[in-house]
């Protein structure tokens, strides 16, 4: 697994328009010194078991297959460990619990709307994943 394949630039344009939009609506900026320690814990434990899950993704199946490879006729190992043998969907559940990661770290500070955010942004991962599912 490569820096690109964790680091890709999927993640980085996403993470990029959240801090984007933080910064437009809130332009103070985040003062880290006002986040209590409950926000540290959640935002670690959250974060530290949605990387996780996706840092697997990424070794049990590749680039190509987090990236829908297959669709473009790359071979994907079929793997039943983990991640797969924790949740069913290890990608969006992971990438859900980033976002809510986040939004633990900020939310005492955060723009009105972070809310919402988060639950449409956890909407669009639920929907993809049952998608999948029925396909």
């Amino acid at each position: 697994m490569t820096i690109k394949e964790i680091l890709g630039s999927e993640w980085v344009l996403q993470f990029s328009s959240v801090i984007c939009w933080f910064m437009l609506r809130k332009p103070s900026g985040l003062d880290l010194l006002a986040v209590s320690p409950f926000q540290w814990i959640a935002c670690l434990g959250l974060g530290v078991a949605g990387q996780s899950l996706n840092a697997g993704i990424f070794n049990a199946i590749g680039h190509a297959g987090v990236y829908y490879g297959f669709k473009l006729g790359h071979k994907i190992p079929w793997v039943n460990g983990f991640p797969f043998n924790v949740v069913s969907h290890p990608q969006y559940v992971g990438a859900v619990l980033s976002v809510w990661a986040g939004a633990a770290l900020v939310w005492s500070q955060a723009p009105q709307g972070l809310g919402l955010l988060a639950l449409y942004w956890t909407g669009l991962y639920v929907v993809t994943g049952c998608m999948e599912s029925c396909s």
